[in-house]
């Protein structure tokens, strides 16, 4: 799973389960990974690749082949992209591999024929129910990870709102405006983001939180407020409460379970994105913030 931090997460918390596997995924989550699953010796071995960053690289570039013969190893993975299959193959030589997510990356790429799924004549699968499929876990065996009651107690009236997302059309705009909200509501709102993360114009004091640090600070908090981004997983997986903000993401694909997804009208529902799903400009059609808030009122106890 060479992927963002959130796919790497959703992997490790089927890995957790199954103590011989080992989790290839970019370094750069291994921190994180160990930090969160530290009472479980989770094996974690590299598979950094270019092509599943922002820049993009040249996936005919990645990985330094292995000479060994892997003929006894076997490999899984859900995205259904080729670059993963010929990275695999190029890190495990003779290994065999189990694929699956051929029709939803089909589809990600050839919206025309995402329809029947787009208008909710089928639905989609989860992100981590195509991992326990292919890996068969037991759904229950990973759905207890999650916060799953409709109603969250507050106790010390503390949030945490995560601005940072990898793309701005990811990025929830009216943050400012909703943490205003939930100071009115009396929460002392705490907000960051990964260091260097380009945040909404107007935000003070955002914090560059990662791992341990962000862990911390998501513990700390009676809920958490995400984009649709690695920290939504990170504190789904925590078992905390937390809303996810989405507007170019479908949240039944995308999402953990036992989140609490608040959706634009236009989000999609089909595994196709919209067209400015990679980018730079944060669109239009976002939820206000006064609608958020009144969502947030529903599930909180005070």
């Amino acid at each position: 799973e060479p992927w963002a931090m959130g796919d790497a997460l959703i992997a490790a918390s089927m890995i957790r389960l199954l103590p011989d596997y080992e989790l290839a995924c970019s370094e750069r989550w291994h921190p994180v990974i160990r930090a969160v699953f530290g009472d479980i010796p989770i094996r974690l071995s590299v598979a950094d690749a270019r092509y599943a960053t922002r820049s993009r690289g040249n996936a005919f570039e990645e990985g330094s082949e292995d000479t060994q013969s892997h003929a006894s190893v076997e490999i899984f993975s859900i995205r259904g992209d080729p670059r993963d299959y010929r990275l695999a193959r190029k890190l495990y030589p003779g290994a065999r591999i189990h694929m699956s997510g051929w029709i939803p990356f089909l589809l990600w790429h050839a919206p025309f024929l995402d329809s029947i799924y787009r208008a909710c004549h089928l639905k989609v699968i989860n992100r981590y129910d195509l991992w326990g499929r292919l890996l068969n876990v037991n759904r229950a065996d990973y759905e207890c990870l999650f916060f799953h009651s409709d109603t969250i107690p507050i106790q010390n009236h503390r949030v945490l709102v995560h601005v940072g997302a990898q793309w701005k059309s990811k990025q929830y705009p009216f943050v400012v405006d909703l943490i205003q909200e939930l100071s009115a509501s009396g929460f002392a709102v705490r907000t960051a983001s990964a260091p260097g993360e380009t945040v909404p114009a107007g935000l003070d004091d955002v914090e560059p939180l990662i791992d341990e640090g962000l862990i911390q600070a998501m513990c700390d908090a009676d809920f958490v407020i995400t984009n649709d981004s690695g920290p939504l997983h990170l504190a789904a997986i925590l078992g905390l409460p937390v809303f996810a903000i989405s507007r170019v993401s479908n949240l039944d694909y995308w999402g953990p379970p036992g989140g609490f997804p608040i959706g634009s009208k236009s989000m999609p529902h089909g595994y196709a994105p919209p067209h400015d799903y990679g980018s730079d400009e944060p669109g239009d059609d976002w939820p206000s913030a006064k609608h958020v808030m009144s969502i947030i009122r529903k599930h909180i106890s005070l």
